[in-house]
């Protein structure tokens, strides 16, 4: 850090003229040991505050000097991160910055300085990112209710067994619109009375994204789920993630994670028990809970509340399409074709940019591809019918892995050799 300048340095540069001593501004900075910048920066001082501020240097001090965080708020963090925990909720800097903010704690200590404190009393697991938290996409629709994710999460209670948690949250704002148990695994009858109870509370969606579930969504396996089929009735649109690619439905998935936390704080052990905690967690969440993918300080609800809202078709989805944005339709009438293909060890073949999965059975086995128009059939080698798949494919994945998996009717079950001289 060099000096200041003194006193008679500055005076020498408030009164310098460079008509009157002939000499250029860069040639008396030499002369006189500064840099023009300092030159300039005196002369403009003189010129907007006068003579006697220009002849005094700044003070160097910080304008906002580091506060001096004393014991006493240590054991503050201390103590609200043991709250946190023993409520089941989320007990890192974010949210132990958010309780202490809560309760205008004075002074705030900043997030950072409450990561710190943490680490150095044992209370967080170091977790350092190989990747910059700028680095990453945010991807939400733009209208709340526009679109909401469902997912079930499997809960064991010691009266009656397998319970599923069905929780559905609004991609735009975060909000949880419905958050219910039903005894059993997942099923269409649950995954329809947890959107049907968003819905009474929220409004309708414009459409819903869940994973490739029985219960959930089938179209990628050629036929409709009555969850499906219920939803293009009320004018919703379904649609699934990439089949073994949960990061689609990322926010309901990871929103998972502070149900399970708040669900081992109270250990529920009957169904009523377990409904009035997800109720209680739900309430928390919505309107309580801020969440680090809105903003500093915004709950769901703040943000549900103020966003532009969305809504479903006018009129029911007409079945054949409801997934019409997606079918490859062919530029010229379809003819019959023939063509033999070997599944390969990762269980594929490929047809037309559409892959299709088999079973374990049919790897290294030779396949007959028939297609004719509306479908395409698959034999064995023996010249047997092992599956028919609507034509052209509305997803590019199909399954067939449960031989026979007919995914249409099939009338005509007659060997190989008859169907190869029909089409001669």
């Amino acid at each position: 850090m060099g000096s200041a300048l003194s006193p008679r340095v500055r005076e020498q540069i408030v009164r310098f003229d460079p008509d009157v001593e002939q000499v250029s501004v860069s040639e008396f900075c030499r002369r006189a040991g500064i840099s023009t910048s300092s030159f300039y920066r005196v002369r403009d001082k003189a010129t907007e505050r006068g003579l006697a501020a220009a002849l005094v240097p700044e003070s160097r001090a910080p304008k906002h000097p580091a506060t001096i965080y004393t014991d006493w708020t240590r054991l503050l963090v201390r103590v609200t991160h043991a709250e946190l925990v023993a409520e089941g909720k989320d007990c890192g800097p974010w949210s132990v910055e958010w309780r202490l903010f809560q309760r205008e704690a004075d002074p705030l200590p900043s997030r950072s300085t409450i990561a710190w404190i943490l680490r150095s009393e044992g209370l967080s697991a170091p977790s350092p990112r190989t990747r910059p938290r700028a680095s990453y996409r945010r991807f939400r629709r733009a209208r709340a209710n526009e679109l909401w994710q469902l997912d079930g999460m499997e809960w064991h209670l010691p009266e009656i067994g397998l319970v599923t948690i069905y929780h559905v949250v609004d991609d735009h704002s975060r909000l949880c619109p419905a958050l219910i148990a039903v005894a059993g695994g997942e099923s269409t009858a649950g995954a329809r009375q947890a959107l049907q109870s968003g819905i009474d509370a929220f409004g309708p969606p414009q459409s819903v994204l869940s994973d490739n579930g029985a219960a959930f969504n089938q179209h990628r396996r050629g036929r409709l789920s009555a969850t499906e089929v219920w939803l293009a009735g009320l004018g919703i649109r379904p649609i699934s993630g990439r089949v073994s690619h949960p990061q689609t439905q990322g926010k309901v998935e990871r929103s998972h994670q502070p149900l399970q936390r708040w669900l081992h704080a109270r250990t529920p052990a009957t169904l009523q028990d377990l409904t009035q905690a997800l109720d209680g967690y739900r309430n928390w969440y919505n309107h309580e809970r801020q969440h680090q993918g809105l903003g500093h300080h915004l709950t769901p609800m703040a943000v549900w509340q103020v966003a532009s809202k969305a809504g479903p078709e006018p009129r029911a989805i007409p079945l054949d399409l409801l997934y019409s944005q997606s079918l490859r339709q062919p530029t010229q009438p379809a003819k019959n074709r023939i063509e033999d293909r070997t599944i390969g060890g990762n269980l594929r073949t490929a047809w037309k940019g559409t892959s299709i999965g088999f079973g374990p059975d049919m790897a290294h086995q030779l396949v007959h591809l028939v297609e004719t128009d509306g479908q395409l059939d698959i034999f064995d080698d023996n010249g047997e019918l092992h599956a028919s798949i609507p034509w052209p494919s509305p997803t590019k994945y199909v399954s067939v892995t449960q031989p026979p998996h007919r995914l249409v009717p099939v009338i005509d079950r007659r060997s190989r050799a008859y169907k190869l001289s029909q089409m001669s």
